[in-house]
């Protein structure tokens, strides 16, 4: 099959585990099928990362620093760059290295479709699987969910809603202390502890 398919020799190895038994897959060859585990506020995400449609060249070394950052002591890593340059692509790869690396999951919030700033925690949670709670301010409900979940955030696009994106980033960073964020902006958040990598 291998052979047919005409894989790669340098991604053999990982295809072949994956066939074996998918559970040892690579995050890359594994279906993006989310699992669910038990929250407070109901069941939450663990893994929403889509699959790349074409494969990636010319940025592993990004991907590897970048990975090592967020393993260190980076708690909030924004690749920033001009529209198009491949902010969003690096950023999931970096996220894909990542994915079997945090005990709770690699989740990503596409901020792009968002015309509102208002609508930003209501799109938080939905990745999250929050529930809206009337009881609770909606970011309460999503710092509690977090609590001391080890995860990756994802927060792609988020120039337009820099303000919000940087009271929210704030909140969790100050709050949970086992989340670690990735940005992906044309501008920098200007939050405390933050560190930028230009794409």
């Amino acid at each position: 099959l291998a052979d047919e398919l005409a894989i790669a020799p340098t991604e053999r190895d990982a295809f072949l585990r994956f066939a074996r038994d998918d559970s040892r897959a690579p995050p890359a060859l594994i279906p993006s099928v989310p699992e669910r585990v038990a929250a407070p506020t109901g069941p939450l995400l663990r893994y929403n990362l889509p699959i790349a449609p074409t494969r990636f060249f010319g940025r592993e070394e990004e991907v590897r620093i970048s990975r090592a950052q967020l393993l260190g002591d980076t708690r909030l890593l924004t690749l920033t760059g001009a529209g198009g340059i491949g902010k969003t692509r690096l950023g999931l790869e970096i996220a894909t290295a990542l994915a079997h690396t945090f005990a709770d999951g690699v989740l990503v919030v596409d901020l792009a479709p968002l015309a509102d700033s208002a609508l930003l925690l209501a799109t938080v949670a939905s990745v999250l699987g929050v529930r809206d709670d009337p009881s609770q301010p909606l970011q309460t409900a999503i710092l509690r969910a977090l609590g001391d979940r080890n995860l990756l955030l994802v927060l792609d696009n988020c120039e337009h809603l820099i303000d919000a994106c940087g009271r929210l980033v704030e909140a969790i960073l100050s709050q949970t202390p086992n989340v670690r964020i990735l940005i992906t902006s044309r501008v920098v958040l200007r939050v405390a502890g933050e560190v930028q990598r230009p794409v």
